[in-house]
């Protein structure tokens, strides 16, 4: 499918946080002017790219633009997995970083989808105590979602970012341009991200979604780049509220994550994206909001079959209701042995729930296999 992506009138969305103020960029090619940017911020002017190297055509382009203003410039070219996100992976980025004589000054610039940017983030919170990154979201999701808010983080054996940082990036440029090879499931799962801000923070922008989604995903640069900036918009205030995600209001970013992680980790992170994931835990998350008495069962049903309606992989047949009760022991919201859960009363209306009976669990997961299992 060739993506109708022209041009979008270029927006920026000031960000102040505890550290100082970050600008996020929406626009149409807006790569090309990133070394004029950080001039006046670089008394030693060097960069080093860590890119996804799908992305070569695009990161060595920039690499050349930087060079031609006198630059140093370094790369590490990555073939994006879960696996670039263990700490195996993430000692040879600072390996690569030592021979090019990264320094304290530098820039680390991360040029692609959500595990670059979660891997990327974390390098330039750790190396040398911290340095300055640039994320430069290639992907519908992380575009509205993971490419900006400042987590950061690598996977453990028993779960997915169980280890990272809190460091925000002093730009996030969000170049639609960047869209335009993008295949059909990653729009989805972007998709999905963009689905669960109008859930939980306003049913009018759910509904305007679920009637413009065939132009979202066809890349229509008008209708997504609106809907891009309304995201950023719900995430950052997200963010601003409750940086380091301790009060709550944050948290609820993570609806349809917490079954979402429990499926991506049963798969070993390589059989969904993580859109897509989401969109089967946030299926999940009406299915308990209802049987818990949150939310009208009409209203739970009414949403679940649009989210049905998306092309979405089957769950593999070997997952089982134990496998996936299991997965939630670990999840990040277990204080203790309490799962925190975040649920809908209605569009617009979520709330955390801690202590959710564990047949409603059980019944409601089976429902999520009935639904959706090869």
């Amino acid at each position: 499918m060739t993506a109708p992506i022209s041009v979008y009138q270029k927006e920026k969305i000031d960000f102040p946080h505890s550290a100082r103020s970050s600008e996020v960029w929406i626009g149409s090619d807006l790569l090309s002017s990133l070394p004029e940017q950080l001039e006046a911020k670089s008394s030693d002017p060097h960069v080093f790219l860590i890119a996804d190297q799908a992305l070569r055509t695009q990161g060595e382009a920039l690499l050349a633009t930087f060079e031609s203003k006198h630059w140093r410039t370094g790369v590490l070219w990555v073939e994006v997995s879960e696996a670039f996100k263990d700490l195996g992976a993430i000692l040879n980025v600072y390996s690569e970083m030592l021979k090019n004589s990264t320094h304290r000054r530098s820039w680390v610039l991360a040029l692609g989808g959500g595990v670059i940017g979660d891997a990327a983030g974390f390098v330039a919170a750790t190396y040398m105590r911290g340095l300055r990154w640039v994320s430069l979201p290639s992907t519908l999701l992380a575009q509205v979602d993971s490419g900006m808010g400042g987590k950061t983080g690598v996977n453990h054996p028993q779960g997915k970012n169980l280890i990272g940082a809190f460091h925000q990036p002093e730009k996030v440029i969000c170049d639609l341009s960047l869209l335009h090879s993008l295949p059909l499931r990653d729009r989805v799962s972007g998709l999905g991200e963009m689905l669960k801000y109008g859930l939980i923070y306003d049913a009018h922008f759910f509904e305007q979604l679920s009637r413009q989604s065939q132009a979202i995903l066809e890349l229509e640069a008008e209708c997504m780049g609106k809907a891009i900036q309304r995201c950023i918009q719900f995430k950052l205030q997200a963010v601003a509220s409750d940086e380091y995600d301790l009060s709550g209001e944050r948290e609820i970013l993570n609806f349809g994550h917490t079954l979402g992680h429990a499926l991506e980790s049963l798969t070993d992170y390589h059989y969904y994206r993580h859109g897509e994931a989401v969109i089967l835990g946030m299926w999940a998350a009406l299915e308990i909001s209802h049987a818990s008495g949150y939310l009208e069962t009409e209203s739970a049903k009414e949403i679940q079959a649009k989210l049905q309606a998306l092309p979405l992989p089957k769950i593999p047949a070997e997952i089982h209701v134990e496998a996936l009760l299991d997965k939630l022991r670990f999840d990040k919201k277990t204080e203790g042995h309490t799962l925190r859960l975040i649920l809908l009363e209605a569009p617009g209306q979520p709330l955390i729930v801690r202590n959710t009976p564990h047949e409603i669990l059980v019944e409601s997961c089976q429902a999520l296999l009935k639904q959706f299992q090869a």
